[in-house]
């Protein structure tokens, strides 16, 4: 993978793609030195800074390039994408690439991806920041919770059948109010009664 320009959408993309095992090349005159402290050895050597301009040549034996650098130097990137077959994801122009990543909420347990449908960027980050200021704490609880519980019981028919009828909305509302233990036994006998349990309220 190949990223052009550095700034926040730059930054943010090699930060990712990185953490994410791919192995990246980062291209961009003012991209830092070093791009974020880290202890894992394997997601520091992933990633290849050229403090430099964009070349061609950059492109050589990638997948996909992240241009995200200023307009006119996004638009020379698609440019060389598209004459070496390479798919090319600009985050000026969406619509001008070959592919768009969705802007993304990162919470504990959770990824919440936004996609406007050809509004734009700006829009995508405007729910984003939207989506961001309603999550609760008893969010991540809730999903650590369930993958605790989940792991503790043997997988099979009773069990797919009690998380059906689980009280979702009951076992958050106790989160909400701090009865965490009293939260964890209400969705583990849920999950024992093999569908015994109240259905979910909506």
């Amino acid at each position: 993978m190949v990223v052009v320009g550095a700034g926040q959408v730059g930054d943010r993309r090699a930060r990712a793609l990185a953490a994410a095992g791919f192995q990246v090349v980062w291209v961009a005159p003012d991209a830092p030195l070093r791009p974020f402290e880290t202890t894992d050895a394997g997601a520091l050597g992933a990633l290849e800074i050229r403090r430099r301009a964009f070349v061609d040549e950059d492109l050589r034996g990638c997948v996909a390039v992240f241009a995200c650098a200023p307009p006119v130097a996004n638009a020379a990137v698609a440019l060389a994408a598209r004459a070496a077959g390479v798919l090319c994801g600009r985050a000026d122009d969406a619509e001008a690439g070959d592919f768009v990543v969705p802007a993304q909420l990162e919470r504990a347990g959770a990824v919440v991806s936004v996609s406007t449908d050809g509004a734009g960027p700006s829009a995508a980050r405007t729910l984003l920041r939207a989506l961001s200021a309603a999550w609760r704490p008893s969010f991540s609880a809730f999903l650590r919770l369930w993958a605790e519980t989940r792991r503790e019981l043997p997988s099979g028919a009773a069990r797919r059948n009690g998380a059906r009828s689980v009280a979702n909305d009951e076992i958050l509302s106790m989160l909400d109010a701090g009865d965490v233990e009293g939260a964890r036994a209400r969705l583990r006998a849920s999950l024992v009664a093999g569908g015994e349990a109240p259905a979910e309220t909506t």
